[in-house]
C-alpha cells in the first residue's frame, strides 16, 4: 500500500515522482533516458552529528557492514554481484546522513534494487565479520591520519563546535570503533534504520510503473516501526576566536580557517554561496587575484559555504609557505573582513549567479549527480522543492543583502584558525600570534560607501530559469564526424542534445614521453601555462572570460599528452572557442606569470612528499624505468624547474603544437556541420608543419627483484608491486583489463582476501597503466607497518595463483559485464566523451575505438588472460616499492 503525496504543498521538480510506501519509506523516481544508465541511493536520515558521545563512528560502521553480508548473500556477494551486473557500489557517511548507492546499466535495474533492499534491511552484523571491518576502518582512520587535509579537517571541526557533535569526526577514533560490540551496532541499527527514516531515490532508464512494482515487493517488505525522535546538543553562542596549531611531519604548510554560519534552511544559504564565489573560487575570484596571483601570499587557495541541517561553516582555506603563515593568514582575512565593508560590484554578482544556476545545468548530465541532489533536499534540507526555492533566492538577492550576510557571519567571534605546519614553522607561531594577526586583518572602522543601484531585473549574461528545465533527457543517435582539415589538425565531433552543454578537448602528443632528464617537467609546466596570458588576454582576462560564461578551463599533462579541456553552456560556444583557439595558438608564456607558476610547481613538488599514495607511485615508476622517461615525475624536479625560461617554453611547445599533432573532440548541444565550420575558421591558418617525436630508449625488462624503500614518519605503509606491461595499442591491453578487473573491486579477490578476510588494508587495487609505449601493471596497497610483511606475501600470492591458474567462467564474465557497464557510465558526461574521443584519435587507436571497446571486452576470452597472466606477471622478478616508517620509529597513534 503507498499514500500518495498529492495533497501536499510539495513543489516537486519537473519529472519527479515522489510516493511514500505503508512502512513509512519515502520513494522518489525520475525517468532520464539519455544514457542506459540508471542510480539508485538509499538515504538514510542518520549520521555521525545524531550519535552519542561513547557512540562516535558507529554510523560509519554501519556503512562498512551493510555489505559484509546478509542472510541470502555471503560477505563479497553483494558486490559481486553488482560489479557482476556492471555497476559500482559504495557508501559514504556524512554528519546528517549515510547513503547507500548502486550505479549500474540499467538492463540490470531489477538486481540493483533486489541487492540494495536486501543490503540495506537484511544485514546479519556476524560479530566476527566486526571484528574483521573494526581491524579495516582501524587502517582507514591512519590514512586519514597520514593526510594533511584530513588532520587539519579534523582539527577545525574540534575547535569550531564545543558542544554540538559536529565537533566528533565522521570515522571516530581508534578506541572508539575498537569498543563496538554487535550488540550496539544492532541497537543503533533498531533505532535508525526503520523505513520511516530512509528515502530511496531512483533516477535513469527505467519505466516508472515497472520500479514502482519492484519496489513494492522488495522495500515494501520491510515492517513499518514508530518514526525517532532527534535529539542533538545544540551549539552555545561562540565567545571567541578559536585556533590551535598541529605540528605534522610535512613539507608544505596548510591553513584552514571557518566561520560559525547558518543552517541549509536558512534564507541566508544563497548568499552564503555567492559570497563563496566571489571570494574564492576560480581564478577571477577575490582571493585568487589580490592574496595568490598578486600579492603571492599562497600557493593556492579557495572558499566555499558547508551548511548542513544544524548551523554549518564558511571555510577559507589555502596551501602556504610554512614561514609565511601568519602573512598569509592575514592577507586572507582582509579580503574577507573587506566584503563586510564594501558591497559586490554588479559583474560580480552576475558571475556569482550565472555560475550557480548553470551548476544546474551541468549536473543533469550523470542520473548518479540527479540522484544525490534529489536525496539531499529530501533527506537534508528536508524539502523536494529546495532547489528551485534556493535558486529563486540567487537570481532576486541584491548586493546590499549579500554584504549584510557578510556582516552577520565574518566576525572575529565566529572565526576558528587551524594552521598544520612543519614542526620548526609550527613552533615558531602560537595562539597569540594568531589573533594579532586576525586582529591586523580586521579593519579598524565600518564605512559604508554608498552601494551600487540594485536591479532585480536579469541580464541577458545570465541563465534563464527556462533553461534549467530545457534538457530532453534523451540520448542521440548522431554519427560521429572525423574530419581533417587541409593542414592536418583533425576534428571529431559527436553531436546530441540531451543537455544544452558543449566539451572540447584538445590533445597532443606530449607529457613525460617527449621529455629528458634535462626536460623532465616541462610539459607541465607549459601546460599551466597555456592559461595564464596570450597575445590578446592577460592571464585574469581569460579567467574572467571563462567564469563570466560560467564555463571550465583546465590544461594538463600526463606521461603522453597535454591537453586544454573547456565545457560551456552551448549558447556560449562561440566565445569558448574563440577563447580556446587563443590559447592554443598564442601563448605568450610571459616572464612574469613564469616566475609565479615556477614558485607554485617548486611547492607543489614538496607537497607531492605528503602525498604518500602519490609519492608511491612515483618511487615505483623511477624504480621501474631505468632509461625510459616514464620514469620521470609529471611536475619534473627543483633542478629543472629552476631552469625554465620563456625562450625555452615556446621553443618546447612550437614543437608539440603543429597541426599534425593536435586533435580537437567537441561533444554535446552542437551542430556538426556548423561546429565544422567554426574550427577550420579557428584553426585552418595554423602553417602546416611536420611533427617528429623524439627516439626513446628501450627499457631493459628486470632480470631480478627491484625493490626500493622511501622512509616516512607516518602512521601506515605503502606498497606498489608490477611489472612492464604494454602500450595502449597492443591487443593485449583487453585481456589485462579483465585480469586486472577480477583482481581489484569490491568482489575482486585482493579486495575479498585481503581486506575482507585478512583485514590488512583499507585501501588494496590493481591498475594498469598503458602508454604509447609499454607501460606497467601494478598492485597498490596501505596498510599497517606492522602488517607489511603480511600484505606484500599476500599480494604476490594471488598474482602467483591468478598466473598459475587463470581466471574462472563466472570471473570471467563478471568482469566483461562490469567493464562494459562503467565504461556505459563513464561516458554520460560530454567532457568524458570528448577526452575518450580525443585521445583514441591521438593515440592511434581511431575513433572507432568509442563504440568498438565494449565488443573488444566481451570477446576477451578466459585463455588469453591466461596468456596474460603468464606474459606480463613475472613473479620471480617483481618491482616493488615501499613508503614507511624508517623500522622501530613508527609514530605512536593517538586517539
Amino acid at each position: 500500500m503507498c499514500r500518495s503525496d498529492a495533497s501536499t504543498s510539495l513543489e516537486l521538480p519537473p519529472g519527479v515522482t515522489r510516493y511514500t510506501l505503508g512502512n513509512g519509506l519515502t520513494v522518489i523516481l525520475q525517468e532520464n533516458h539519455a544514457a542506459p544508465v540508471l542510480a539508485l541511493d538509499v538515504w538514510v536520515r542518520v549520521g555521525s552529528g545524531d550519535e552519542r558521545d561513547e557512540e562516535s563512528g558507529i554510523a560509519h560502521v554501519h556503512e562498512h557492514m551493510l555489505f559484509k553480508g546478509t542472510s541470502g548473500r555471503g560477505v563479497g556477494d553483494i558486490a559481486r554481484e553488482v560489479e557482476g551486473s556492471g555497476g559500482n557500489i559504495n557508501a559514504y557517511t556524512s554528519y546528517d546522513q549515510t547513503v547507500y548507492y548502486i550505479v549500474i546499466a540499467s538492463r540490470y535495474c531489477d538486481t540493483a534494487i533486489d541487492v540494495l533492499a536486501d543490503a540495506v534491511q537484511n544485514s546479519v552484523f556476524d560479530p566476527s565479520e566486526l571484528a574483521k571491518e573494526e581491524e579495516v576502518i582501524v587502517e582507514e582512520i591512519r590514512r586519514g591520519e597520514d593526510s594533511p587535509g584530513g588532520k587539519l579537517y579534523r582539527n577545525l571541526f574540534e575547535n569550531a563546535y564545543s558542544a554540538h557533535s559536529y565537533r566528533r569526526p565522521i570515522i571516530g577514533t581508534e578506541a572508539h570503533v575498537r569498543s563496538f560490540t554487535r550488540e550496539m551496532i544492532l541497537d543503533f541499527y533498531r533505532r535508525w534504520y526503520v523505513p520511516s527514516n530512509m528515502a530511496l531515490v531512483v533516477v535513469g532508464d527505467f519505466k516508472t510503473e515497472h520500479v514502482r512494482h519492484r519496489i513494492a515487493q522488495t522495500f515494501g517488505a520491510a515492517s513499518a516501526r514508530p518514526p525517532l525522535m532527534r535529539h542533538r546538543d545544540p551549539e552555545p553562542p561562540r565567545a571567541g576566536l578559536r585556533c590551535v596549531v598541529v605540528p605534522d611531519n610535512v613539507q608544505q604548510g596548510y591553513l584552514q580557517m571557518a566561520f560559525n554560519t547558518c543552517n541549509l534552511q536558512s534564507s541566508d544559504a544563497a548568499a552564503l554561496d555567492i559570497l563563496a564565489i566571489v571570494l574564492g573560487q576560480g581564478e577571477s575570484s577575490r582571493l585568487y587575484r589580490r592574496v595568490k596571483a598578486d600579492q603571492r601570499k599562497v600557493h593556492d587557495v579557495r572558499a566555499y559555504s558547508y551548511l548542513l541541517r544544524d548551523p554549518g561553516l564558511f571555510f577559507v582555506s589555502a596551501l602556504i609557505d610554512p614561514h609565511r603563515a601568519l602573512d598569509a593568514q592575514t592577507a586572507m582575512l582582509r579580503e574577507v573582513f573587506r566584503l563586510r565593508e564594501q558591497p559586490l560590484s554588479h559583474a560580480e554578482l552576475r558571475k556569482a549567479k550565472i555560475n550557480i544556476e548553470a551548476d544546474t545545468i551541468y549536473d543533469k548530465e550523470t542520473v548518479q549527480g540527479q540522484a544525490q541532489k534529489l536525496g539531499f533536499y529530501e533527506s537534508v534540507a528536508e524539502d523536494l522543492g529546495y532547489e528551485a526555492e534556493y535558486l529563486r533566492r540567487v537570481l532576486t538577492v541584491t548586493p546590499e543583502e549579500v554584504m549584510s550576510v557578510a556582516r552577520r557571519y565574518f566576525q572575529k567571534d565566529l572565526l576558528s584558525i587551524a594552521h598544520l605546519l612543519p614542526p620548526g614553522a609550527a613552533g615558531a607561531i602560537d595562539e597569540r600570534a594568531i589573533r594579532a594577526a586576525a586582529d591586523a586583518a580586521h579593519p579598524a572602522s565600518r564605512p559604508r560607501p554608498t552601494a551600487p543601484r540594485t536591479a532585480r531585473v536579469q541580464r541577458r549574461e545570465e541563465v534563464r530559469l527556462s533553461e534549467l528545465t530545457a534538457c530532453t533527457g534523451e540520448g542521440s543517435d548522431h554519427p560521429i564526424e572525423r574530419v581533417v582539415l587541409p593542414n592536418g589538425v583533425t576534428l571529431v565531433i559527436n553531436e546530441s542534445h540531451a543537455v544544452p552543454v558543449v566539451a572540447l578537448r584538445a590533445v597532443m602528443l606530449g607529457g613525460s614521453l617527449m621529455e629528458d632528464r634535462n626536460t623532465c617537467g616541462i610539459s607541465d609546466f607549459i601546460a599551466n601555462m597555456l592559461t595564464k596570458g596570450t597575445r590578446r588576454r592577460s592571464a585574469s582576462r581569460i579567467a574572467e572570460e571563462i567564469e563570466r560564461i560560467a564555463g571550465t578551463l583546465q590544461s594538463h599533462s600526463g606521461r603522453n599528452s597535454l591537453s586544454v579541456e573547456m565545457e560551456v553552456l552551448s549558447r556560449h560556444l562561440e566565445q569558448g572557442l574563440g577563447l580556446l583557439a587563443d590559447i592554443l595558438l598564442n601563448p605568450t608564456f610571459d616572464s612574469m606569470e613564469l616566475q609565479k607558476q615556477r614558485a607554485d610547481t617548486l611547492a607543489a613538488i614538496r607537497r607531492r612528499e605528503d602525498d604518500l599514495a602519490g609519492l608511491t607511485v612515483d618511487t615505483f615508476a623511477a624504480t621501474l624505468f631505468l632509461r625510459h622517461p616514464y620514469r620521470f615525475a609529471t611536475l619534473g624536479t627543483a633542478r629543472t624547474v629552476k631552469r625554465f625560461t620563456p625562450r625555452r617554453l615556446r621553443a618546447a611547445y612550437a614543437r608539440l603544437a603543429v597541426p599534425s599533432n593536435l586533435v580537437i573532440a567537441v561533444v554535446g548541444d552542437v551542430h556538426t556541420q556548423d561546429v565544422v565550420g567554426r574550427l577550420r575558421r579557428k584553426f585552418g591558418g595554423m602553417r602546416p608543419r611536420s611533427f617528429r617525436r623524439p627516439p626513446t630508449p628501450i627499457e631493459n625488462v628486470p632480470e631480478k627483484t627491484r625493490l626500493r624503500v622511501v622512509h616516512k614518519e607516518k602512521a601506515q605503509a605503502h606498497l606498489m608491486v608490477g611489472f612492464p606491461g604494454t602500450t595502449l595499442t597492443d591487443p593485449d591491453k583487453y585481456a589485462i583489463e579483465v585480469m586486472n578487473t577480477v583482481l581489484a573491486g569490491q568482489g575482486g579477490r585482493l579486495f575479498v582476501e585481503l581486506r575482507d578476510r585478512l583485514s590488512l588494508a583499507y585501501t588494496v587495487t590493481s591498475f594498469s597503466l598503458e602508454g604509447v609505449d609499454p607501460g606497467y601493471m601494478a598492485v597498490y596497497m596501505g596498510t599497517g607497518p606492522e602488517k607489511l610483511k603480511r600484505a606484500l606475501a599476500g599480494v604476490r600470492r594471488e598474482l602467483a595463483r591468478i598466473r598459475r591458474e587463470g581466471i574462472t567462467a563466472d570471473e570471467l564474465d563478471r568482469a566483461r559485464r562490469y567493464l562494459v557497464g562503467s565504461y556505459e557510465i563513464d561516458l554520460q558526461r560530454s567532457s568524458a566523451q570528448a577526452a575518450t574521443l580525443a585521445f583514441n584519435e591521438r593515440y592511434g587507436l581511431g575513433v572507432q575505438e568509442y563504440r568498438a571497446y565494449p565488443e573488444k571486452i566481451l570477446a576477451v576470452t578466459a585463455e588469453e588472460v591466461l596468456r596474460a597472466a603468464r606474459k606480463y606477471l613475472r613473479i620471480d622478478r617483481p618491482v616493488i616499492a615501499l613508503v614507511r616508517p624508517a623500522p622501530g620509529r613508527s609514530r605512536r597513534r593517538t586517539n
